[in-house]
């Protein structure tokens, strides 16, 4: 039973969590993932310095590969606040630009699931 689980301190049904604000990720794909970039610290700092030149960071998630220990190339990044989010997605600084011949691509979260949709048809 849950409730054996929690105590009164733990749960309050009455305060509503406020749902996450998913208008300030970014999903940064073309990212490099092999020498030095294959460890997801590596490629982690790389981000964060990278975007941190167009706008604040709060965080970076590295997507990893099946083996959960090598960066995949592609990272779930927040942003202070969605206007900096959708500066860093038209920035063409950062979307679009080539490195190490991969091809940096920049978009919205919540835009995601408008090219899944096109994907489907």
């Amino acid at each position: 039973d849950l409730a054996d689980y929690l105590s009164d301190e733990d749960f309050d049904p009455r305060v509503a969590t406020p749902p996450p604000d998913f208008s300030k990720l970014v999903i940064f794909d073309g990212l490099p993932n092999s020498g030095k970039f294959k460890k997801p610290s590596k490629l982690k700092r790389f981000v964060e310095k990278f975007l941190s030149q167009l706008a604040e960071v709060v965080n970076v998630e590295v997507q990893l590969e099946a083996d959960g220990e090598t960066a995949a190339g592609a990272a779930i990044v927040e942003f202070k606040t969605a206007e900096m989010a959708l500066e860093a997605v038209n920035n063409p600084q950062a979307n679009g630009t080539e490195f190490q011949g991969r091809v940096f691509q920049l978009n919205l979260l919540k835009d995601m699931d408008k090219y899944e949709e096109m994907s489907e048809e």
